[in-house]
């Protein structure tokens, strides 16, 4: 029996790969972003299933397997795929994004839900707010389509993958707020357990991303190598959920740091080889969490009208959210974008100041930069000479 229940499970792994490889080509084909398509033929295939004739019911994934075994991967995989020159020019803008409006949103979000919902509390209405203020990939998908420019598109990557981890430790302290009585319920703790869950996750992640790097760089062999950046993210989250942290904000942490040392210290071949296998890795984990998410539809409309007898509320509900959002988003972008125009125009100052300045005083400002940067740039040239050397010895 249990010979043919393992046959079974490899048919379905086997069969969710194929269905995502086939939609993602095909919606490539199409010109509409992949997650999209996965997603409604999830639905679909789930009311299907759902004809007399077969009835099947689609069982719901519990969470701990998603942020414990596909999330960590996914939001490494992500990370070392962010440019962290571009990312660090643009930091401001996308943590501003990623943070600051994904707090907002979830704490505006909070009030208004503890206010329409009866017996939902403050923190509880946060924790939704929380699920429901960060973007995902299939919109920062569907902007890139429309053919924004290269910067935006980079600073809606990044958005797309810190607001996940803020919204998650956001998520986390909400709910340990919502679980606490409510005489001993207390904003300071609330807000340190969110602060200790990010920062400590924070250093956790660094430290491993570090540690990977030094390691592979001793290795050296792309297979290993790779195995072992494999790793990384689940190393990483472990012990910061042990501290009771965050696990993701630490595999995303993790995934900056390799992917800001990886260049000095490890060689093309490992670069290549690890990028290729994570771009894999990636593709596939994202693609299966849109169709599963279109195949569970149908069980949690159900688990609804069992608690509701209708979904009208529901809908209600998910559509105020949506106008909160959206309304939040768009006042929000609309001052950080006269922020970026004010920062453009100092920019071009500047610049204007440097051309009309003296060529002498120009040449000077130049050689003392280069000066500045040459104990730099020769410490680097000498580590990568030294590991040539010592390939060919």
């Amino acid at each position: 029996m249990n010979h043919v229940t393992v046959e079974v499970d490899m048919l379905i792994v086997i069969i969710v790969i194929g269905v995502v490889i086939a939609l993602s080509v095909w919606s490539n084909r199409l010109g509409i972003a992949p997650p999209l398509i996965l997603m409604v033929v999830g639905v679909g295939v789930s009311y299907f299933l759902s004809i007399p004739q077969i009835n099947l019911e689609i069982p719901v994934i519990e969470p701990e397997w998603i942020l414990a075994v596909i999330l960590p991967p996914l939001l490494y995989a992500a990370a070392i795929a962010i440019p962290t020159v571009d990312l660090r020019r643009d930091f401001a803008a996308v943590g501003g994004l990623a943070v600051v409006l994904v707090i907002v949103s979830a704490v505006v979000l909070g009030f208004i839900f503890h206010w329409l919902i009866p017996g939902v509390s403050l923190p509880l209405g946060i924790a939704i707010g929380a699920i429901l203020s960060p973007t995902d990939a299939a919109a920062t998908t569907i902007v890139r389509r429309l053919g924004v420019p290269h910067r935006v598109g980079l600073i809606l990557q990044g958005e797309s993958l810190l607001n996940d981890a803020t919204a998650l430790v956001l998520l986390r302290s909400a709910i340990v707020a919502a679980g606490a009585v409510a005489d001993s319920f207390s904003l300071w703790d609330a807000v340190g357990d969110f602060l200790w869950a990010a920062l400590a996750a924070a250093v956790i992640g660094i430290l491993v991303g570090w540690l990977g790097v030094q390691v592979r760089r001793i290795v050296r062999s792309p297979a290993p190598a790779t195995a072992i950046s494999l790793i990384v993210p689940f190393v990483a989250w472990l012990p910061a959920e042990v501290v009771h942290a965050s696990g993701l904000v630490a595999a995303v942490a993790a995934g900056l740091t390799a992917a800001h040392l990886g260049p000095k210290h490890m060689d093309a071949r490992q670069r290549l080889a690890e990028r290729s296998n994570w771009h894999t890795m990636e593709f596939l984990l994202e693609g299966a969490v849109f169709l599963l998410m279109g195949l569970e539809l149908r069980t949690l409309v159900n688990d609804v009208y069992a608690d509701h007898e209708t979904i009208g509320v529901a809908l209600g509900l998910a559509g105020i959210g949506f106008l909160v959002v959206l309304i939040l988003r768009s006042g929000y972008l609309a001052i950080v974008l006269q922020g970026t125009k004010a920062r453009t125009e100092r920019q071009n100052a500047r610049r204007d100041r440097w051309r009309a300045a003296d060529p002498q005083e120009r040449e000077a400002r130049m050689r003392a930069r280069i000066e500045r940067a040459r104990p730099a740039v020769q410490a680097q040239f000498e580590n990568h000479f030294d590991a040539l050397m010592t390939r060919f010895r």
